[in-house]
């Protein structure tokens, strides 16, 4: 049964689009009276009486019947003239633009062309008139939106991409004004992170949005850096320029920008260069962000110990007897081991599992 907000909205467009047979007929000859309220005059007023009636839980509810309203009509004129009253409901006041925007987002589908059509129409008419944070969230919802649409698209459906595409373009211009970029980037790098990604075609219009920023991120970041090795009591401990992700092992930053594909790599070379030198455990932890309170496993920590000690096997297998250079190297991963494993920076169990996977193959 259809509540009283979709019943009355159905009477007043009905009642407004509705013609006198004579006035068809006759169209040609009649001249309008001078004052007279045209059919959209005629909606707006009705349709904001009938939204002053209606609780703020039910505003919703009005728009997505006006919407389905308007997917009912056989007749084009009609159709388009039920998403020019969503314009003109939010430029009068009546209707938020952020409500009217996230009704006609979530309400989106491929398989109805026209409402897809209409409804992007809308939005790049009026995305002007709200705030930055408002477009931030519109960029997310619709590229999560065209997640759902088929990788596959029918060349008849391609004007349904196109015009997405010049919605989401709007938003990334930045001579548009509409958004920052880099809040833009940080919005999508953080809903779409590595692993993930928009439709596919996005991917050439997000590559060239990326590709803007590559500037920045090479002015603000250490060249050569992936291949700079500290040295245990000379270097800088306590800043950040040596901290990695303790999962990861990935350069921490503390901006979100794209950064080249070698200082996004695992930096396993710099830890295993840190570790195996004398009186690094302290250098370690710092670069690992590892407290001795809380006593967090650190799965690449173990990885790099067992390594040094595969080396250190291999060393000692090349040769009959134990030299001066090997016992020393022995008595390092002990006392390294001693003290990870103390303080569970790293398992036993997980060493010796690792060192019998690396040792068979």
């Amino acid at each position: 049964m259809e509540s009283f907000v979709v019943q009355e909205l159905q009477r007043i467009m009905s009642h407004v689009l509705t013609s006198d047979p004579l006035d068809i007929v006759f169209s040609g000859l009649f001249t309008p009276m001078p004052g007279a309220e045209s059919p959209e005059e005629k909606a707006l007023r009705e349709l904001k009486s009938l939204w002053s009636q209606v609780s703020q839980e039910q505003h919703e509810e009005l728009l997505v019947g006006l919407l389905a309203f308007a997917r009912e009509q056989t007749n084009h004129q009609r159709f388009v003239f039920c998403f020019d009253l969503f314009g003109s409901l939010a430029d009068s006041g009546v209707v938020p633009y952020k409500l009217l925007f996230d009704t006609l987002i979530h309400h989106l589908d491929f398989n109805s062309s026209q409402t897809w059509k209409e409804s992007f129409s809308v939005l790049c008419s009026h995305i002007h008139k709200v705030d930055y944070k408002v477009c931030r969230e519109l960029l997310i919802l619709v590229l999560m939106k065209l997640c759902d649409c088929p990788q596959a698209i029918p060349v008849d459906k391609l004007f349904l991409i196109k015009a997405a595409k010049e919605f989401v373009a709007k938003l990334l211009d930045r001579n548009s004004g509409l958004l920052p970029g880099y809040i833009a980037y940080s919005a999508i790098a953080k809903h779409f992170p590595e692993g993930s990604s928009t439709h596919w075609v996005f991917e050439d219009m997000w590559q060239q949005f990326t590709n803007t920023f590559m500037d920045l991120s090479d002015l603000i970041s250490v060249k050569g850096r992936s291949e700079l090795l500290p040295i245990v009591g000379f270097s800088i401990t306590t800043g950040h320029v040596w901290r990695l992700d303790s999962t990861s092992l990935k350069f921490r930053r503390n901006h979100v920008l794209p950064f080249s594909d070698e200082q996004n790599q695992p930096q396993s070379k710099l830890l295993r260069a840190v570790v195996s030198q004398p009186c690094s455990k302290d250098m370690v932890t710092m670069m690992l962000s590892l407290s001795r309170q809380q006593r967090q496993r650190c799965r690449p920590l173990e990885e790099v110990l067992v390594e040094l000690l595969l080396m250190a096997m291999s060393r000692s297998e090349d040769g009959d007897e134990m030299t001066a250079e090997n016992k020393i190297l022995w008595e390092h991963l002990s006392s390294q081991l001693v003290f990870f494993v103390l303080y569970q920076f790293a398992r036993f169990p997980g060493l010796v599992r690792l060192l019998h996977d690396k040792a068979i193959y």
